[in-house]
């Protein structure tokens, strides 16, 4: 596992299409390989990949399923593959990927409050609140 696929910034979708990268890093072909999934820590129903053989050094990217994503909550999602071409896997340094602090674009109220704790609504500084804004986008108007 190599990546995550992130979609188009901003995302205003209340569903994920989650996407990983798969890459064959060893010399032969794969020709099928299990993949556990996570969100937010949440075990999602195991992928048992058997498409199209992948050639050795070639990435595939591979969508998972739709899941909900709500409000600003903030998502993690993980993969790990195992079972090469149903065996052990000689490497398994780069069996897992996982992308951390996903979150639909901005709408809404937000403060800028340095006495108040930080939050998905609530940013200490403004520079705190660009950082967010650049990452993530904006899907309405904000307050």
């Amino acid at each position: 596992m190599t990546g995550f696929i992130l979609p188009p910034i901003p995302h205003c979708a209340n569903t994920l299409d989650v996407q990983f990268e798969l890459t064959n890093a060893g010399g032969d072909p794969l020709n099928s390989v299990t993949i556990n999934w996570t969100v937010n820590g949440v075990p999602q129903t195991p992928v048992n990949w058997t498409e199209p053989s992948l050639p050795p050094r070639v990435i595939y990217h591979r969508n998972f399923r739709s899941v909900p994503v709500t409000g600003s909550n903030m998502y993690n999602f993980s993969a790990t593959s195992s079972n090469p071409n149903g065996g052990p896997d000689s490497n398994p340094a780069n069996d897992s990927y996982t992308y951390n602090g996903f979150r639909r674009g901005f709408e809404g109220a937000f403060t800028i409050n340095v006495a108040a704790p930080a939050s998905a609504t609530n940013f200490q500084t403004f520079q705190n609140i660009a950082n967010a804004l650049s990452q993530h986008g904006v899907c309405s108007r904000l307050t």
